[in-house]
């Protein structure tokens, strides 16, 4: 008899084992949301493709180089880069250098470069066309999304050292509503090791409140599974490059949804640099709130 249950337990544990390793290889990793991917076709002066042609992409902060030739259909594809700003260098026997620059590829994007057209000539002759700036909405894919640049992030006003406090600013987004007071769910002037306002404090078009906002740093999700609400790290605004919010109609390769707030931390670049900063916060300091003097009884409180 203990003999079977011996042997009971072992098989149950082994079964509780291989679906924990089929659940691993089944669940969809989120690195298609947190890199992007960069297409073009090679043309000549009369339209018809170029096979063949050497392609280089250069990041313009960190210099790192990828290279590839193009098909026979005069195509590439640059799968999987990191969010920067890209030079694409192209290269054909017979024709000039053509170079793009200022490149703007952001999470989640799938871009296609226009106007690749090369003009016959030397080798050594090059043309240079500055990538437009500021692209007002997608162009290569149907998705609904906000982005918060670096330049943003430093200049938008913030009540605390939590990226996500800035997500009130975009359109679709909604305090969410906590108690009789009807005050918000999230207090920015809290200072703590983790929390977020993203399923406590604010709702993007009308997602579920807890579990329908997912919430990526660097492609990992810091929600906490526990409760769906919170987080289980405090993104930084200072060491933030940039945020951007998917709030619909994005591919089939992103796991995530229905809404998806993906922040990317600041990475190197090929010139050594560096920064010392020094953030003091006392709550003695902070001014009270107009809801607080209302409610609170006390007349010390009110003269604050």
């Amino acid at each position: 008899m203990m003999t079977s249950r011996k042997y009971t337990s072992k098989a149950l544990l082994l079964r509780t084992l291989l679906l924990f390793a089929a659940a691993a290889f089944l669940i969809p990793v989120a690195s298609a949301q947190t890199t992007a991917s960069l297409t073009g076709t090679v043309l000549d002066n009369t339209g018809a493709v170029i096979p063949n042609t050497q392609v280089i992409l250069t990041d313009e902060n960190s210099h790192d180089r990828r290279e590839l030739t193009t098909n026979s259909s005069g195509f590439f594809n640059f799968a999987g880069i990191k969010p920067g700003t890209y030079t694409v260098d192209i290269t054909a026997s017979g024709f000039q250098k053509l170079e793009q620059t200022g490149i703007s590829v952001n999470p989640g994007d799938t871009r296609n470069l226009s106007a690749l057209t090369l003009t016959v000539g030397s080798s050594n002759e090059q043309v240079t066309v500055q990538a437009a700036i500021g692209e007002i909405a997608p162009e290569d894919s149907g998705e609904r999304s906000a982005l918060l640049t670096a330049n943003d992030i430093r200049r938008l006003t913030i009540q605390s050292r939590n990226i996500s406090e800035l997500l009130k600013i975009l359109p679709g987004v909604t305090t969410t509503a906590n108690g009789v007071g009807n005050g918000p769910g999230f207090n920015f002037n809290d200072a703590s090791s983790s929390g977020s306002a993203i399923g406590v404090g604010l709702s993007t078009n009308g997602a579920p409140y807890r579990g329908g906002t997912a919430y990526l740093l660097d492609g990992a999700s810091i929600i906490d599974p526990g409760c769906a609400c919170w987080s289980i790290a405090t993104v930084n605004p200072d060491m933030t490059q940039e945020v951007k919010v998917q709030t619909s109609n994005f591919g089939a390769d992103a796991p995530q949804g229905p809404i998806v707030v993906n922040a990317i931390s600041r990475s190197g670049t090929a010139s050594f640099h560096g920064q010392a900063y020094m953030y003091v916060r006392n709550g003695v300091l902070n001014s009270n709130t107009w809801q607080h003097r209302r409610t609170c009884a006390h007349p010390w409180h009110k003269l604050q």
